[in-house]
């Protein structure tokens, strides 16, 4: 019994709220939400160990959860063009813009507690449902496979993809289990096959290959287009030397003052380790003379 200006007052009626100690010694985690107080503020909340949540004033967990549902503590923006947003030490947005969220108060509110339990090395959201699923791997019973997806489902949103740890898979051999009628791409039935693995690293194999033989035929190509432009510039020279013969022969035709019938002459292209050369030979004139 407490005793107050000698009056009596029964201990049950006295309810005293002791604020817990957060020093640096004990562990935490951030988060990024709105606080709804007039207009929206996007700050930080600092979530403890020992399961205080720190959101403009130190809360207990249920505490916190109510300020969630009272829209007090969110991530969820009213549907108003009117909106206003303070950020602390940056600006404000005023209209007109568009917010998508990646999470739900629900959601929030999860992975509040999932930091907690993280925080005290328990199981999260994201450890029952990968439990779940080993399970569900070894007995693929309609049990087990309930199990899962109430697990799953229990995991936010924006968590989800997360839980195999393999940027690859994500979420989708467990998606795969638990809504089997569900529509998906081909890409995420191939890797939510069993042997996707093995899929893969085939995969992987025809990649290189193919990117070789591309090379290859790159190299091919190039090559060509070598020998495309030697051609050319072959025939070119081949074009010069007959210019050349014409233009002598035309000289000769004007010195000589005589009927030239034809001409007989060889370009010859000769193959010398691995080198090409073009030469001139059995150079002749005929000459139609009639007497």
């Amino acid at each position: 019994m407490l005793f107050l200006s000698n009056q009596e007052i029964p201990n049950k009626m006295i309810k005293i709220k002791h604020q817990p100690l957060i020093d640096d010694s004990i562990s935490r985690e951030s988060l990024t939400v709105f606080i709804c107080n007039g207009s929206y503020f996007l700050t930080n909340i600092t979530i403890f160990k020992n399961s205080y949540i720190d959101c403009w004033g130190l809360l207990t967990l249920e505490e916190f959860i109510q300020k969630v549902e009272q829209g007090w503590v969110t991530v969820e923006l009213d549907d108003s063009d009117d909106l206003e947003i303070s950020i602390f030490g940056v600006g404000e947005i005023t209209s007109g813009f568009e917010y998508i969220p990646y999470k739900t108060n629900q959601d929030l509110i999860t992975e509040v507690k999932d930091i907690i339990a993280q925080l005290n090395q328990q199981p999260d959201s994201s450890k029952r449902c990968w439990n779940a699923w080993h399970k569900y791997k070894k007995d693929q019973s309609e049990n087990n496979r309930i199990n899962l997806q109430q697990a799953y489902e229990a995991v936010p949103k924006h968590n989800r993809v997360y839980i195999l740890k393999d940027q690859d898979l994500k979420d989708f051999p467990i998606r795969r289990a638990i809504y089997p009628n569900e529509g998906y791409s081909f890409q995420e039935l191939l890797f939510s096959s069993e042997i996707s693995k093995d899929l893969q690293n085939q995969i992987a194999e025809n990649h290189h290959d193919l990117k070789s033989k591309s090379q290859e035929i790159n190299m091919m190509q190039q090559l060509q287009q070598n020998l495309t432009e030697l051609s050319s510039i072959k025939k070119k020279y081949e074009d010069d030397i007959q210019n050349f013969i014409n233009q002598k022969l035309s000289e000769f035709h004007n010195e000589v003052n005589l009927p030239i019938q034809y001409l007989d002459v060889d370009i010859d292209n000769v193959q010398n380790n691995k080198r090409y050369k073009t030469h001139v030979s059995n150079f002749k004139i005929h000459i139609n003379l009639e007497i």
